[in-house]
């Protein structure tokens, strides 16, 4: 299981990218990596949570997780599918009605198939998503999309 704070170190070799809100919208973060000449190889992104819910491809967004230049930190979304997902290791009693969650975009978890809820449960949530993270920023402008630099 991932530590609850993880440090990242100062990217040196390349660029951090500091994303909010993703809220499943995987395409439009691939269409923004590209118009930055985005490198895997040396850049980074990471997001500052809610990568799910409401748009078209929120498991597209978890599978980022599993990228080694991709870090997040859980968002009030991520938090609510845990809740959901996991129903004994509920965060907060204000989280306590699955509706909450369902009502906010989570309906997407419902049409997963078996494989689908199998990886959700068992390679994405438990061993990928830490509390929040540190490291050094510096801000830069990418197009319309607001992004950091180390």
């Amino acid at each position: 299981m991932q530590p609850l704070h993880k440090r990242l170190p100062f990217n040196t070799n390349g660029r951090d990218f500091i994303l909010g809100d993703m809220h499943g919208c995987y395409d439009l973060l691939e269409a923004e990596l590209e118009k930055v000449s985005f490198d895997p190889a040396c850049d980074r992104v990471i997001s500052v949570g809610d990568l799910i819910d409401r748009g078209a491809n929120s498991l597209a967004c978890l599978r980022l997780l599993k990228e080694p230049w991709f870090h997040a930190v859980r968002g009030n979304h991520e938090i609510m599918l845990l809740d959901y997902s996991y129903p004994g290791m509920k965060s907060s009693p204000l989280l306590q009605n699955d509706d909450l969650f369902i009502k906010n975009g989570g309906s997407w978890v419902q049409k997963l198939d078996e494989t689908e809820q199998t990886e959700l449960q068992y390679e994405l949530l438990l061993e990928s998503l830490p509390c929040p993270s540190s490291s050094a920023w510096e801000r830069v402008q990418a197009g319309s999309t607001s992004c950091t630099r180390s």
